[in-house]
């Protein structure tokens, strides 16, 4: 990792400043108190204009309500430090430069996508054709002819992702949120290192804040030495005084040589495959597509690269297939976040909600939506359709499972069933209904839909839709159902930590 003390440095000096903050909202108050006795009417007055003008500002902004409702809190708690810290990071405008540097060098690989409206006329299912569409004018269009792999355990994608890795002639182009030490970033390095001396191009870019304080130290510049090229994406000490930190890349894509493409919940971290330290039993999923959709994946990561390196990529049509296939379902590789203000992975879960007639089954590590989100699964919910959520019984972290647990009590009693994976913490990110079905990265909570760069696989496929579905009821056989009196008598100091936990939703 490049010059980890840095990162940690870049951390602290941000800590540091916030600690720094605060005191002066302390040294502020006693000068008040104090010093302007005479003067305190004047000085209250104007503070407390300038937190109405901050807050008009904010209600006027087109942004999620949750994430105002968090500001808000801020800006009302500490009148002057959160003043000063709204400037810093909550400003919509103080990210405008980033991302739009972001965006444009994504716009700039996406107009390669091939677009076929043979295949769009041709769907079957109007509301299939419509989400298709929708992806479409975003850039995201449908590719025919694929061949779909689901598996619905990190050890037995594992092994498939390496063999295949093995194969590669041409190049590697890997993505991944986490990099830490272990068994499975040691078997990853010896092959790609194999490759690397084969001949194959091996690209590998992670997100800075996923692997943290988890890396090998060194771990960049020994890929480096071996023939890969490495790239960090946001590293935190070049942006720790300013909000864009709170941005990260959790997009998971294995590309090989143009024809094979992976995508779900997999990282180079050995709870992929469960030989983490704890006895947790990390239940993951990821699916596997050969064929002319690859290239959808390959446009995603080289968007993401050359968004993220200075060494960018020019030349993409090398990275083409390299054999057709006349067979298989379509496939309609997505990606989302935050640089396009456009919440593309949030509206096509909305659609497939709203459009389910008689199922609609949500597998997440994280249940933590909008406001907006909740009421479209409660109205699908009380027009009968047979939803059903299946978060972990086992959290990683003990807030998300706070503020999953606060979201159950209107689904509930709306109608929507909600299951607890008992064996263990299940990381698989799905959603579908009778027609077509999404796996990729997405969790439903605030930071996939607004935060994050995610992508997913979009595939309005029965038979590939039915499969899912069937390892989705096999799942239930290893599940608890919430009720909703179980909810409501949750212990006193569970509901007020969630109450104060809410508030800051946006950020979590």
């Amino acid at each position: 990792m490049k010059n980890k003390e840095n990162d940690r440095l870049g951390t602290i000096m941000r800590i540091l400043f916030i600690a720094f903050l605060f005191l002066i909202q302390i040294a502020f108050m006693i000068l008040l108190t104090y010093f302007l006795k005479n003067h305190a009417v004047i000085v209250y007055t104007f503070i407390e204009v300038l937190s109405v003008i901050v807050l008009m500002h904010l209600m006027a902004e087109e942004r999620n309500s949750a994430y105002k409702m968090f500001w808000m809190t801020i800006v009302l708690l500490l009148p002057i430090v959160g003043h000063i810290m709204y400037d810093f990071w909550g400003k919509k405008h103080s990210n405008l430069r980033k991302h739009s540097l972001i965006q444009k060098q994504i716009d700039r690989v996406n107009y390669k996508q091939i677009t076929n409206d043979e295949i769009l006329n041709n769907m079957d299912n109007i509301d299939a054709q419509r989400l298709s569409s929708y992806l479409t004018n975003y850039h995201y269009p449908p590719y025919k002819n694929n061949i779909t792999k689901l598996f619905f355990s990190g050890d037995e994608a594992y092994e498939k992702i390496k063999d295949d890795i093995r194969n590669a002639k041409k190049f590697i182009f890997i993505s991944v949120y986490t990099i830490s030490k272990g068994k499975v970033l040691n078997e990853i390095y010896e092959l790609l290192k194999e490759k690397a001396r084969e001949g194959v191009e091996v690209k590998l870019i992670y997100d800075d804040i996923g692997s943290i304080l988890k890396i090998p130290k060194g771990l960049k510049e020994h890929l480096e030495e071996i023939g890969m090229e490495v790239t960090v994406f946001n590293e935190i000490h070049k942006n720790a005084f300013k909000q864009y930190y709170n941005y990260r890349s959790h997009q998971k894509i294995i590309v090989i040589d143009g024809n094979i493409s992976y995508t779900g919940g997999f990282d180079l971290k050995d709870s992929f495959i469960n030989l983490q330290e704890n006895d947790t039993y990390y239940k993951d999923c990821a699916v596997r597509t050969e064929g002319e959709s690859t290239w959808s994946f390959t446009l995603i990561f080289i968007g993401m690269w050359n968004a993220a390196s200075d060494n960018k990529i020019k030349d993409f049509e090398k990275y083409k297939n390299t054999y057709e296939m006349k067979c298989g379902i379509i496939c309609q590789p997505f990606a989302d976040g935050p640089a396009n203000y456009v919440h593309i992975a949030e509206d096509m879960y909305k659609y497939l909600i709203s459009t389910a007639r008689r199922t609609l089954y949500l597998t997440t590590p994280y249940l933590n939506p909008d406001d907006e989100m909740v009421d479209c699964l409660c109205l699908a919910a009380k027009s009968g359709v047979d939803i059903r959520i299946i978060t972990p019984k086992i959290y990683d972290k003990k807030v998300s499972k706070y503020l999953s647990e606060y979201n159950f009590g209107r689904l509930l009693k709306n109608g929507v069933r909600i299951y607890e994976y008992n064996k263990g913490l299940i990381r698989s990110k799905i959603i579908l209904n009778e027609f077509a079905s999404i796996v990729g990265t997405i969790n439903m909570n605030f930071r996939s839909f607004y935060l994050h760069y995610e992508c997913g696989n979009f595939v309005p496929d029965t038979e590939f839709t039915n499969e899912l579905k069937y390892e989705i009821l096999e799942l239930l056989k290893d599940c608890d159902e919430i009720t909703f009196d179980e909810w409501i008598h949750r212990s006193k100091k569970t509901k007020v930590i969630q109450y104060v936990l809410n508030i800051f939703k946006s950020q979590l």
